[in-house]
């Protein structure tokens, strides 16, 4: 068995996702890995929003961006005062496919390291519905962290 060497940390702003970002900085210490903590704005939901007739300032792309990009330092600030390598990246997509397929593909991630649940309401009444896509989905290690 392959030690893991990168470990992709979903970020979304929740205090889920803080907690697998310090899950997998024990791991990064343990094992000598890197992190790659990646937050992906998701496109879909401005496709929802215009199919169902909503008014949507054509900023919206720029400041949700803004948004992930300012949520991003706060947690990149918590991986430099570990101590540990890490990457991060501030993406647009559907927030699924990236976090499962296509960032660990690209990257060529060995583990994936999520929050059960995500920041809205809705998403807290699943597994987060992403948590649970990821872990069908992706054909590396997921760790669920609550």
């Amino acid at each position: 068995m392959k030690r893991y060497e990168k470990i992709l940390v979903g970020i979304d702003g929740s205090e889920q996702s803080k907690n697998a970002l310090y899950r997998a900085i024990d791991l990064a210490q343990a094992l000598d890995a890197s992190l790659l903590l990646v937050t992906v704005v998701d496109n879909p939901a401005i496709s929802m929003a215009v199919a169902g007739n909503y008014a949507i300032p054509p900023q919206l792309n720029d400041d949700l961006i803004k948004q992930a990009k300012a949520t991003m330092t706060k947690y990149t600030t918590i991986a430099q005062q570990a101590g540990v390598q890490f990457e991060d990246r501030v993406l647009m997509g559907d927030h699924k496919t990236q976090m499962a397929n296509d960032i660990p593909e690209k990257e060529k991630t060995d583990a994936i390291v999520i929050g059960a649940t995500g920041l809205t309401r809705v998403e807290r009444v699943f597994i987060g519905s992403t948590a649970s896509y990821i872990m069908n989905n992706a054909k590396c290690d997921v760790i669920i962290v609550r």
